[in-house]
């Protein structure tokens, strides 16, 4: 299980607990849907209408639900990947509104740090290549000013498209253990410098 992250490196369709434990898969990775009505339909004012429709083909209780834009549009929560997929097939609501239920454009992505000394000279794009069959699809590489000239430091940003992400990446022969990305972490590493015998988790500290 991810330590991080809350969730299963596998993706949505990945168990986060052993199939004794969770025969449903109920449990799995947390995937956002966004729920609006077509081409510009207004939703219906009333919230139990909304509820019921999602109970009725999702099967169940969902995880959770928040509105958007005065109720305009619905973000959902679910974590079971066979509801993910009945909802996404969703096309109207109880009362014949007709709906678009599609993953949201902006909350299913997570982010995370590795420190890999051995990645240090190569270029963000060349990593990119060599780990993107293990999810990630960004690379970001963190760097601090030296001499009025800016270096690479061996840590980087690794974006997944995915709600949660891996306990460790592996680069080459090393299991190189991920870490939570926290967006004012550029600024840490540029006020503190770093040395290769050093720990990444020391230099966060």
């Amino acid at each position: 299980m991810a330590a991080a992250s809350s969730g299963d490196p596998g993706g949505s369709s990945k168990r986060r607990l052993p199939e004794y434990m969770d025969p449903t898969n109920k449990f799995g990775e947390l995937t956002f849907l966004q729920l609006t009505g077509k081409d510009g339909v207004p939703l219906p004012r009333n919230p139990f209408i909304i509820g019921k429709s999602v109970e009725v083909v999702a099967g169940g209780p969902i995880e959770g639900a928040n509105t958007e834009a005065q109720g305009t549009r619905y973000t959902l929560r679910v974590r079971n990947p066979a509801q993910v997929a009945k909802l996404q097939k969703m096309t109207q609501l109880i009362d014949g509104t007709e709906v678009v239920v599609e993953a949201h454009p902006n909350l299913n992505v997570s982010r995370c740090v590795i420190s890999c000394y051995d990645l240090i000279h190569m270029e963000e794009k060349d990593v990119l290549q060599e780990i993107i069959s293990q999810g990630v699809i960004r690379v970001q590489r963190i760097t601090r000013k030296e001499a009025e000239k800016r270096v690479n430091t061996p840590a980087l940003i690794l974006t997944f498209c995915k709600t949660t992400y891996p306990e460790y990446i592996k680069i080459g022969l090393l299991h190189v253990p991920t870490r939570p990305y926290f967006p004012n972490l550029l600024r840490m590493l540029q006020l503190r410098p770093y040395s290769r015998s050093m720990s990444w988790s020391s230099a966060m500290l």
